[in-house]
């Protein structure tokens, strides 16, 4: 899976390190990264991804609100969206769905776990 593009949006620098870790495991060697959704913005506009990885809670445009955006734009119609959260049982299904958003992961997560999770999208995208 080299050379394909990952943006990574994660206010929080450790769990896009943790997310980093599992990429590279996965065969990804480019990563765009980004502390907030406004900044990650800019990216969607410069190149193509394979995966976009969003946190659910960030300060200013959560992950669902950065994820319509995403979509609604038209810039990455074909990269899934995977959400972290810390908080998945308080999402409701449907805003995940209507956001376009192809997976939800729990914060913590397990390594192993995440890192199937993005073969399973990787494979039906």
């Amino acid at each position: 899976m080299a050379l394909m593009n990952v943006l990574i949006v994660d206010d929080s620098s450790t769990s896009r390190h943790h997310i980093r870790q599992v990429l590279e495991k996965l065969g990804f060697e480019h990563f765009c990264e980004a502390a907030s959704s406004e900044a990650a913005i800019p990216y969607l506009e410069q190149e193509p991804f394979k995966l976009i990885i969003t946190d659910y809670h960030m300060p200013g445009m959560d992950g669902l609100d950065f994820a319509r955006h995403v979509r609604s734009s038209g810039l990455q119609p074909d990269a899934p969206v995977l959400m972290i959260t810390s908080d998945s049982d308080n999402i409701n299904k449907d805003d995940l769905e209507d956001a376009g958003i192809a997976a939800c992961c729990q914060k913590p997560f397990d390594m192993d776990k995440l890192r199937e999770l993005i073969r399973t999208l990787l494979n039906e995208y």
